[in-house]
């Protein structure tokens, strides 16, 4: 069996990061955990928003730290933005693992001339001020944390040692990279117990790797667009290469059972 993970808080038709889509995967496939991205506004709000600049979802050349969550619910409109409170309030028996924008990577800023440099704070501080809270009330019950610096999750783990914690697959590639030549390349982080491979790096041999070192696997894709057919083409490699997990968005019921029975 390879655990499904949605993507991106939606599935077939909904918003990412949505309510509306969080619903839509729960539907589906009640059981299954669904990732969400969360970010912070400039007021320490934590919000479901993959990118840390908002020219892609609401056409503005602004970041997410440069507006309240007062000012981005008025930009956003009728798209609305949903807060991780909201949702998780929303959805009290649904497990979730929030990849958290604690890092400035430029996969951040899609469709954007924005960048680390134009980001008003460093989002570090700001994010742990307000997840924080939520953790702590949480207490590693239903919330799986991925971080993307090795930094942040060193600091969570300190703070909170009983909340699964993992790095972003965009914080470990180099350490995927020296683990195809050194079967003993040691870890970002002591403690993780779980890798995001990405569809182009995942292989039989490398997981088997990475099994022999402790860790699970979990293959991640991202597409320009979403569409079942990508879907499917994710759920066969990561059968193929024998992971633990896959994250993928749009499933139907077929990729489902595909995915439990393999």
């Amino acid at each position: 069996m390879i655990g499904l993970i949605f993507h991106r808080g939606c599935n077939l038709t909904e918003a990412e990061n949505s309510i509306a889509g969080i619903k839509e995967c729960i539907e589906l496939a009640p059981w299954r955990p669904v990732e969400i991205d969360v970010a912070v506004t400039k007021d320490c709000h934590p919000v479901l928003l993959h990118d840390l600049s908002l020219d892609r979802l609401f056409g503005l050349h602004r970041t997410i730290l440069d507006v309240t969550l007062n000012e981005l619910e008025k930009i956003a409109g009728e798209s609305k933005v949903a807060t991780l409170a909201g949702a998780l309030d929303a959805f009290p028996d649904t497990q979730f693992e929030l990849d958290l924008r604690d890092d400035t990577s430029m996969e951040l800023f899609p469709e954007s001339n924005l960048s680390a440099s134009d980001l008003p704070v460093n989002p570090v501080h700001s994010l742990l001020k307000g997840i924080e809270p939520i953790i702590q009330n949480d207490a590693g019950k239903r919330l799986r944390l991925i971080v993307g610096q090795p930094s942040t999750y060193r600091r969570l783990k300190r703070l909170f040692p009983n909340v699964p914690l993992s790095l972003a697959e965009r914080s470990c590639r180099a350490f995927l990279t020296e683990l195809t030549k050194d079967a003993y390349a040691p870890a970002p982080v002591e403690g993780l117990d779980r890798l995001y491979v990405r569809y182009r790096t995942a292989s039989p041999e490398l997981t088997e790797r990475l099994h022999r070192r402790g860790f699970s696997v979990c293959l991640t894709a991202s597409f320009p667009y979403r569409s079942l057919e990508n879907s499917r083409q994710v759920a066969k490699r990561a059968i193929s290469s024998s992971v633990d997990y896959v994250t993928v968005s749009p499933v139907d019921m077929n990729l489902v059972d595909l995915l439990e029975s393999s």
